[in-house]
């Protein structure tokens, strides 16, 4: 069972069981006053008006996708019982049970009544879990029925996370405390209002003032796309001082979820809890609940309110969306009267198939078997085969596969296919052995020099994503076939491949070739060092930029050089050669690599500014052109 659109944030912090009462500078301070067999009963009310839009996340050409099936709404609204327990004190605090009994409600998504998902949530809320709380306030590991749906025990943390409140360490009026909710980690910030000796509640008010990144690390190669969420609005609180425990709680408060700098969704929440009754377990009751606990936390793994999803997880969600309910055969159908009606674009049923053999790898099979005899130049040939490139799994790589397979001398659709394998991101060793069957095999010499460049790329994405055996292996014997090859044409091929693969194993190899007296292949050997980072490499390339008699080589440097980091010295020779070189085509290369630089380093502006006096018409066009004469 899955909720059709992100719920983003939606229950906000209520505070249930609260420690330290008191005022800062009092003799007293609020603490909580728990003890084990505690029955504490509140009335809970939730609504949420949440609606979710992720088009502008599947832009293709700049423009946001149309899938309607990204829009959705969602309209809960929740009445129920909160029961707490506290089943035992510990060294650090306690151990509670939470239950939620007597709900009612409806829930619409999309217009549409869910009443299978309130009554899930009937009876899967129903089922206490085991929480722990520290004498801070702060929530600790909690233990769900672990037979529970997935979508049940995320609306349970969610439902739960609102009951935290974390107290400072001394009496303060005011103080921060970091918090997590099932959308993420918040920075919160309270304040004590006003103290009510009549009824002993003191009165407080919670924001929850910032969003905090998430921990995880980006790995090398992958792009962290940054996630906000915005909170207006706050919440009031109110607790007994000597009882320690909440009594009520109001709160209205609008949310935005912001991704990659776009809206994506917003929700607006209205929370009301109040205390309605209190009371004791008798200790035959304690004693089976206490038990009870034990066995739910070794049956059940501890959870945190917030658990960051993986990278895995996250692209699984977005593609499950993407997909929504279309099927493999709508898919198929939709991209063949695409293809009859002449449309160009496509781009919206990329997105379809892309989802699809990434939700159903199974359907991988079919894609491959529509490339085997797709027209080269179809939208078909050109959608399915990016598709399970960018998915790149196994059942892709073996579709295209069969089709490579297929179409041995085909040309024109090898140049379609072969890049579309060499580009997946984990090329397996079958994978791998089939572009070198086509690399030193093919009779057609565009197949055998397209597939020797990807086996580059190919090592390159190996590299980098911890199998540095497999790219070593087609780094080795890229090299030797180098080392043996006498027509320049081939040898051209190989430094090409090598580049691409940016072995540090290639470089005196690559140092070899930069001193060949054939300029073309000494402008690709110094082309191929630009991935590979080595401290020889930046001196051998600035000295080739200064020195190297053929203009063809310099150029390429320059090329060379916007793959590495830039550096104050790189500033300075791109600049002299920009006004100095004696070739104008070079002189507009390092003009526009300096161009590039501009933000970080200032100067390069001066440099510019030099150049509009430059004796080549097309130098003097390109400097006005950056400083907008």
């Amino acid at each position: 069972m899955r909720l059709p659109a992100v719920l983003p944030a939606l229950f906000l912090s209520m505070a249930l069981l609260l420690t330290r009462s008191g005022l800062a500078g009092s003799a007293t301070s609020l603490r909580y006053a728990l003890k084990a067999g505690q029955r504490l009963t509140y009335a809970q009310d939730y609504q949420t008006d949440s609606r979710s839009d992720a088009r502008s996340l599947f832009e293709q050409g700049g423009e946001a996708s149309t899938d309607a099936s990204l829009i959705n709404a969602l309209r809960i609204h929740l009445r129920a019982q909160l029961q707490v327990e506290v089943l035992a004190m510990q060294e650090q605090g306690w151990l509670l049970s939470v239950r939620w009994e007597r709900l009612t409600g409806t829930i619409t998504a999309n217009g549409q009544p869910r009443a299978e998902l309130l009554s899930a949530l009937q009876k899967g809320l129903a089922l206490p879990l085991v929480l722990q709380l520290d004498r801070n306030g702060r929530f600790g590991p909690l233990h769900l029925d672990p037979t529970l749906d997935p979508t049940i025990m995320a609306l349970a943390r969610t439902l739960l996370a609102p009951l935290q409140c974390i107290l400072p360490p001394t009496p303060s009026s005011t103080w921060e405390a970091v918090e997590e909710d099932p959308a993420g980690r918040f920075e919160a910030v309270y304040q004590l209002e006003r103290r009510d000796r009549k009824d002993g509640i003191t009165r407080l008010r919670k924001w929850l003032a910032r969003h905090l990144p998430d921990s995880s690390v980006t790995r090398q190669g992958e792009l962290k796309v940054e996630r906000n969420i915005q909170v207006q609005g706050s919440r009031g609180l109110g607790f007994h001082a000597q009882r320690g425990h909440l009594v009520f709680l109001d709160g209205h408060e609008v949310q935005r979820t912001i991704i990659a700098g776009k809206t994506v969704a917003g929700s607006d929440v209205r929370l009301a809890l109040r205390l309605t009754g209190s009371g004791r377990l008798k200790p035959e009751v304690l004693g089976v609940r206490q038990t009870w606990a034990k066995q739910r936390q070794l049956a059940s793994p501890g959870t945190s309110l917030y658990v960051e999803a993986s990278a895995e997880e996250q692209e699984t969600a977005v593609q499950r969306k993407a997909l929504g309910e279309s099927t493999a055969d709508q898919i198929f159908e939709a991209l063949k009267a695409a293809e009859s009606q002449g449309e160009k674009d496509g781009g919206a049923h990329y997105l379809k198939l892309k989802a699809l053999a990434y939700v159903h790898p199974e359907a991988c099979a079919r894609m491959g078997e529509v490339l085997a005899t797709a027209s080269p130049e179809s939208l078909s040939m050109r959608l399915l085969a990016s598709a399970l490139s960018t998915t790149g799994s196994l059942p892709c790589q073996e579709a295209l596969a069969k089709a490579l397979r297929s179409r041995r001398e085909d040309w024109p659709g090898m140049a379609v296919l072969i890049p579309a394998l060499g580009q997946c991101q984990s090329p397996s060793l079958a994978s791998i052995a089939l572009l070198e069957e086509l690399a030193y095999g093919s009779p057609v010499v565009s197949i055998a020099s397209t597939a020797q460049l990807m086996l580059g790329s190919m090592a390159f994405n190996l590299a980098r994503q911890g199998a540095p055996e497999k790219a070593e292996g087609i780094v080795a014997s890229a090299l030797a076939r180098l080392e043996a090859a006498r027509d320049p044409v081939l040898a051209a091929r190989f430094l090409l491949c090598l580049g691409n693969a940016g072995s540090p194993r290639s470089l005196p190899t690559l140092q070899s070739w930069a001193a060949t007296p054939e300029p073309e292949l000494r402008a690709l050997a110094f082309y191929a060092l630009r991935w590979i980072e080595a401290t020889p490499v930046d001196p051998l390339l600035l000295k080739a930029l200064a020195s190297d008699p053929e203009a063809r080589v310099r150029t390429k440097v320059i090329e060379a050089f916007r793959y590495r980091a830039p550096s104050a010295t790189l500033v300075g020779a791109l600049a002299h050669t920009a006004l100095q070189d004696a070739s104008p085509r070079v002189r507009l290369a390092a003009l526009g690599s300096l161009w590039d630089l501009r933000n970080r380093y200032p100067e390069v502006l001066t440099t510019v500014e030099a150049a509009r006096k430059d004796p080549d018409e097309d130098v003097r066009k390109q400097a006005d052109s950056f400083l907008g004469k």
